[in-house]
């Protein structure tokens, strides 16, 4: 496999000679040791990161994953497969021979993960303004270092008041607005007491840093999202998702972070800055500062932002401007900016001196100021976007291949929240099922109710037909003397058969009936304000209750033809007063008359 690999970079290898591992990988994985009885079981450098000299970041990460991936693979079949032991069955093979390409390493170049710091006070004992630099600096570099340091002090700030900011004319963020978007006034937010005091304090010190100020008539209000840090204190953010959402894309190119990688390996000497809270350096456009107004609690009302917060959109695209704007001709010399971080790189100690006078006279003319505490001057080895880089190469940082390593080495992979989620819910039904046999359903057709009801001079009527689920019809009309309402008729027909229909069994009914008014009374579409119909509502509605299905559909009075005939038959409508003997007179209530059920039925 590791011949294999080599070839595809371009290395030759004899067929009579064992293939060295040649190792890209940092030196904590160059020893790591992989599962017994694959084909090499460990890995081994001839000199610490001398592949850094061929290998750029994309041939660099393409071996690393080569190698990661095959360790994982055989790691996987490794309970599948035997393996053959080698025949010297050593633990490793090693050879420190050269191979005739490394370049030779300087006898004061070192290879650490990163340099170590020394501090460099440029303030007085009892006011420390400390900044750093390397301990592996001759000293004669050194003084010097520190001379320049001491110089262009004032483009370093220890403290918010000793930022003066970028000028307007140069860069400032604005916020214009999609067309058609509305301003967004946010709900107020509740905190505890501790936070208000803990807000008041940070608010307090930003109106005394003049980064932000009271304001009025807001038609923007955002809300404060208070977030403490490790060291206790609060920081103040503000829910900008709002403004965020109603502000266009700003498609100012970014810097490609993998070729400015690239770009700062190879040089001798490095300087890291970090700009000092570097959106606070850039003011908001004048006219934009009233949307950037967000609510503070208990009495401490509305604010807006006069510098550029954290939150904005688009607000890194406006420093990487003003990066580019201040350090144009400077970037891609010795100088890259990836927004508020700054390598300043020498091929050569001597020329660092004055790359670090060019890139201080810069920032001094424009008032952009670094954090001091988190630059590091005249290193050689030092961390940058994750990667550690110095004059032979890069190299992955170390937790970063830590973590890579675990994942090959313990076959682990990544499984989303939601998938685990779902996992754990599965086995709890699974072990904790009350089900102890399994329950079988029958499904049956529903049986079907058609209902009409009509008033007369003669009497009213009273006209059901009931289909059961094997298709068979059962006709039922019913005469009352009581004084119904025409509603109230057909209430009490449905009332009757309902009770019918609950004696015999049935789960499942289908009523079908052309009174608009009672079926949409039934399914709370119509609003029952009669109080005879109220109750006659609330009967039929417990009645319902007990079947499992219920549906109530609305026909029109010729698809109930059947059920209206038979309603007008019962009251005397359409026949003779001599017809009207054989039906059943009804002296009591339908809905409590259960004998009434039985009489004057006829099935067809």
């Amino acid at each position: 496999m590791v011949e294999r690999v080599l070839h595809r970079h371009g290395f030759e290898v004899g067929q009579n000679q064992r293939p060295y591992f040649i190792s890209a990988l940092p030196d904590y994985i160059t020893q790591a040791e992989l599962p017994r009885g694959n084909a090499f079981t460990w890995f081994t450098t001839m000199q610490p990161n001398s592949i850094n000299t061929w290998m750029n970041q994309d041939q660099y990460s393409s071996f690393l994953a080569q190698i990661l991936a095959y360790m994982a693979e055989q790691t996987a079949k490794g309970d599948e497969e035997d393996y053959e032991e080698l025949e010297p069955k050593l633990d490793c093979v090693f050879n420190d021979s050269p191979l005739g390409f490394e370049k030779e390493m300087s006898e004061d170049f070192k290879m650490e993960s990163q340099d170590p710091l020394e501090e460099v006070n440029m303030g007085s004992i009892e006011n420390k303004k400390i900044t750093y630099i390397s301990k592996l600096l001759k000293r004669c570099l050194r003084e010097e270092i520190i001379r320049i340091l001491y110089e262009y002090r004032d483009c370093f700030a220890w403290d918010y008041e000793e930022m003066s900011g970028l000028d307007r004319s140069l860069v400032e963020h604005r916020l214009p607005m999609i067309l058609g978007k509305k301003p967004v006034k946010q709900s107020p937010r509740r905190f505890s007491p501790q936070v208000i005091h803990k807000i008041k304090e940070e608010i307090e010190r930003l109106l005394k840093t003049k980064f932000i100020r009271t304001s009025r008539y807001a038609e923007w209000i955002s809300n404060i999202v208070p977030i403490i840090k490790k060291n206790g204190k609060l920081r103040v953010c503000i829910d900008f998702r709002d403004l965020n959402a109603a502000t266009p894309k700003d498609e100012y190119p970014m810097p490609i972070a993998k070729t400015m990688i690239d770009a700062v390996t190879g040089n001798e000497m490095l300087s890291l800055l970090d700009g000092y809270s570097g959106y606070y350096q850039i003011y908001i456009a004048t006219n934009d500062m009233s949307k950037t107004i967000f609510r503070c609690p208990g009495a401490l009302g509305t604010h807006e932002w006069v510098i550029m917060p954290f939150g904005l959109k688009y607000a890194g695209a406006t420093y990487q401007r003003a990066m580019n704007l201040i350090f144009h001709d400077l970037i891609g010399k010795f100088m890259q900016v990836y927004i508020d971080d700054i390598v300043i790189g020498s091929k050569k100690r001597d020329d660092h001196l004055q790359h670090l006078r060019l890139s201080f006279e810069r920032m001094r003319k424009h008032g952009l100021k670094m954090n001091p505490l988190k630059c590091a001057f005249g290193v050689i080895v030092r961390e940058f976007l994750g990667f550690i880089i110095h004059q032979k190469g890069i190299e992955v940082e170390k937790n970063i291949g830590k973590w890579g390593l675990a994942l090959t080495e313990y076959s682990l992979v990544f499984v989303p929240l939601r998938a685990i989620k779902g996992q754990v819910i599965v086995d709890f039904l699974v072990y904790h099922s009350k089900l102890i046999e399994e329950v079988y359903y029958l499904t049956t057709k529903a049986w079907e109710l058609f209902f009409d009801g009509s008033k007369h001079d003669l009497g009213t009527g009273i006209g059901l037909l009931i289909i059961s689920p094997n298709g068979i019809p059962t006709k039922f009309s019913l005469r009352t003397k009581y004084g119904y309402s025409d509603n109230q008729v057909k209430y009490e027909a449905l009332i009757t058969r309902l009770n019918l229909l609950k004696e015999l069994g049935a789960k499942n009914i289908i009523i079908w009936g052309d009174s608009q008014l009672v079926i949409k009374q039934v399914t709370r579409e119509y609003k029952c304000t009669n109080e005879k119909l109220i109750e006659c509502k609330s009967r039929m509605i417990a009645l319902l209750n007990s079947f499992d299905e219920v549906q109530l559909e609305h026909i029109s009075r010729n698809t109930n033809r059947i059920a209206n005939e038979l309603a007008q038959t019962a009251s005397g409508y359409k026949i003779s007063k001599e017809c009207l003997e054989s039906l059943v007179l009804v002296e009591n209530e339908l809905a409590y008359n259960q004998e009434c059920l039985t009489v004057n039925t006829s099935t067809i």
